[in-house]
């Protein structure tokens, strides 16, 4: 990213063209808070994810209905992967930061982030769709996996690659403290040849396709953005620079 906003010195309102703001983040948490609108692309990843999350393995079926998925962050898209995975039958268990939160029909129970281990432990699968911020930097990183030791999860990564270390990630593998990884996003993309992580048959790598944007899809969400902003109502998708989200 060549720009910086303070080159932009009129700047009211940033669209950017993706879901993810970390980056953007970097460049502009120097600048005064409020001095502009930040919004991120939203609204048509979710079904990507929820859609898209598939592989094939020579594993013994089991039934969804007996199945239950730990959702780290039900934002935008962790909301339709929750429905997603609601319509399966699974018992769904969503993560987030408030202590309560609304009340969704297809999160049968929520959790903030220092039950963690409480979720390692009952879920089948765990699904990071965690922006990357301060706060969710290595948040998995170190022993934080050991919790199920006794379950075993699957874990999927399709939020950001720096939620936990490639070492910690590794670790846990060998330990058994989860039994496999489905991962889009890493600490470092490209994903380097000299990873462990390619190495590993339990582990199902995609180069950060999980989800994708279509021009059209951009067009008509930044239409609408436009009409909302020139009438002088709430944009959608605004960012909170401070938070990182």
């Amino acid at each position: 990213m060549a720009w910086h906003p303070s080159k932009l010195l009129q700047l009211e309102w940033l669209q950017l063209t993706s879901a993810g703001v970390d980056q953007v983040i970097e460049k502009i948490s120097q600048q005064p808070a409020g001095s502009y609108a930040v919004t991120r692309f939203g609204g048509v990843f979710g079904p990507h994810l929820a859609q898209d999350e598939i592989w094939r393995r020579e594993y013994k079926y089991r039934l969804m209905s007996e199945l239950s998925i730990g959702i780290l962050g039900l934002g935008d898209i962790g909301r339709v992967v929750a429905e997603a995975c609601k319509s399966l039958g699974m018992t769904v268990w969503g993560v987030g930061c408030q202590e309560k939160a609304q009340k969704r029909s297809c999160v049968d129970q929520y959790r903030t982030m220092s039950n963690l281990p409480e979720v390692l432990q009952s879920c089948d699968f765990v699904c990071n769709i965690l922006p990357s911020t301060p706060a969710t930097k290595n948040l998995l990183s170190g022993n934080v996996l050991e919790s199920g030791k006794d379950n075993s999860p699957v874990f999927i990564n399709v939020g950001r690659g720096d939620i936990i270390d490639e070492k910690s990630l590794v670790y846990a593998l060998d330990q058994g403290w989860i039994s496999g990884a489905i991962l889009d996003v890493f600490e470092a993309e490209p994903l380097p040849k000299e990873s462990a992580l390619w190495e590993k048959p339990q582990v199902v790598i995609t180069p950060h396709i999980a989800s994708v944007s279509f021009p059209e899809q951009l067009a008509d969400f930044f239409s609408e953005n436009v009409s909302l902003y020139e009438r002088g109502e709430q944009l959608k998708f605004l960012v909170d620079v401070e938070r990182g989200y």
